[in-house]
């Protein structure tokens, strides 16, 4: 696997709500849904009562997994998109990957968590009705799920759905607007009325730039006796195509930067092997130099000449060399003559010596 999905759901629900979404996927993408505690899986864990808890709760188990050590797109749907927003808002604090996408579906920005933007304005906050007034509400707001009908099963359900809402309702964003450094996509279900177009929109204000952020709207049908809030749910089919397609940009976008990241490894390592040779070629220089340094003493040494005139302290081995290749034996004997050396002997000898350090590579 390339990269993951990491889905949070909505309240009430738990992974089960994404175990098939692997199927439609591509090979390389891996679908990893979160389980808050409190339900399924983790029933017997207390039910967080705050964002704070729950997504306290989360993060050790993610980081367990590795689920951030890879590119990923994070999914969350109605509280599960704050719940997403806020797992972004840890990240940040602890200097984590951000995900490639963050995709928030079916719930108005963070900051118009506050009651007063519900929109469902007969009865905003409902966890903490009594219980045949909570399913009146909750009914009217999800329609009736047959699922649900037995009072047995409304029992064995309300407590964790008056935990999730009482998350909802008293829900305050921990991130401030602009903070977002990773693209946004804003996600609906046409026609439904627990968000508004213009509330959607609002998750702009925590990109960091206006083209970072997306809006995209999905046409389904719901079940007779449910709504489009719950489009994941019962037909998560377009939304599914969607998120393949968003994937395999993403997938592009890793193999160009890997590509780029090569390219620009194997450009390092030639100037590196260059800046060596380079440094190899000026050590070997500096010890042919440190050879080649051959004084005017150990020349006239191996010339035999014990006696000589005063020298300039310019005059040097290489200054005689170079009289000696570029104009010749005679040109040097009569420089050597000029400088004082007035046996023609001595003169020849120092030449025949000079000649032979030259050809050994001493001079």
């Amino acid at each position: 696997m390339r990269m993951r999905i990491i889905c949070v759901p909505q309240a009430g629900m738990g992974a089960w709500a994404f175990h098939d979404w692997q199927a439609a996927m591509p090979a390389e993408v891996e679908v990893l849904p979160v389980e808050p505690p409190g339900r399924n899986s983790r029933m017997a864990d207390p039910k967080p009562t705050s964002m704070s808890e729950l997504v306290a709760d989360l993060i050790p188990g993610l980081n367990d997994y590795g689920a951030f050590d890879k590119p990923y797109v994070l999914v969350g749907h109605s509280l599960g998109a704050w719940v997403a927003f806020e797992l972004c808002a840890a990240q940040i604090r602890s200097g984590g990957r951000l995900p490639s996408l963050l995709i928030v579906s079916g719930c108005r920005a963070p900051h118009l968590s506050a009651l007063e933007h519900d929109n469902d304005t007969v009865q905003p906050a409902i966890s903490k009705l009594a219980e045949e007034e909570f399913w009146t509400h909750f009914e009217r707001r999800y329609g009736c799920n047959p699922d649900l009908a037995e009072p047995m099963v409304k029992q064995m359900v309300t407590p964790l759905l008056r935990a999730d809402f009482g998350i909802v309702e008293g829900y305050v964003p921990t991130l401030a607007k602009g903070r977002l450094a990773c693209p946004v996509l804003a996600c609906v279900a046409a026609g439904d009325n627990r968000v508004s177009a213009a509330q959607l929109d609002e998750w702009m204000a925590y990109s960091m730039t206006d083209e970072a952020f997306r809006v995209q709207t999905f046409d389904v049908r719901p079940l007779p006796w449910s709504t489009p809030h719950r489009y994941l749910l019962e037909a998560p089919a377009p939304f599914q195509s969607f998120l393949v397609g968003e994937c395999k940009g993403i997938l592009s976008q890793v193999d160009a930067t890997e590509r780029a990241a090569k390219v620009a490894a194997a450009e390092a390592a030639a100037q590196a092997a260059a800046q060596a040779q380079a440094a190899a070629q000026a050590k070997a220089a500096e010890a042919a130099a440190a050879r080649s340094a051959m004084s005017i003493a150990t020349l006239l040494e191996e010339s035999k000449v014990s006696e000589y005139p005063q020298l300039d302290d310019e005059c040097t081995v290489g200054d005689w060399l170079r009289v000696l290749i570029e104009q010749g034996r005679p040109a040097l004997i009569s420089r050597l003559k000029d400088l004082g050396f007035s046996k023609l002997t001595e003169r020849q000898a120092i030449a025949s010596a000079l000649g032979k350090a030259h050809r050994e590579g001493r001079a």
